[in-house]
């Protein structure tokens, strides 16, 4: 799923909503304000890190079920995702 480079994670939070809809969207809103709290020094605590831990992983799992499966099975032998993984502009700071 292509990401604007400018989206905030308040928006992805909408965009993953309408592209999931089993996913509850009240959830990846908590998400994407505990996103921008972490990044832009707000208060979260353990259980919001541990929240938005198990969140992020159940999100990814159904946006990968969500894909068909010819593109499912692709990427697992895609090789970009390391080489992006890999590029200072993408590592935590």
């Amino acid at each position: 799923m292509p990401v604007p480079a400018s989206a905030t994670p308040v928006e992805m939070a909408e965009r993953l909503a309408r592209e999931l809809p089993r996913v509850d969207p009240e959830r990846l809103r908590r998400v994407g304000g505990l996103m921008n709290a972490a990044r832009y020094g707000g208060s979260v605590t353990p259980e919001d890190a541990a929240f938005t831990v198990a969140e992020v992983r159940s999100a990814t799992v159904a946006l990968r079920r969500s894909r068909p499966l010819p593109r499912r099975l692709l990427w697992w032998w895609d090789p970009r995702a390391p080489l992006w993984a890999a590029q200072p502009a993408r590592l935590p700071r």
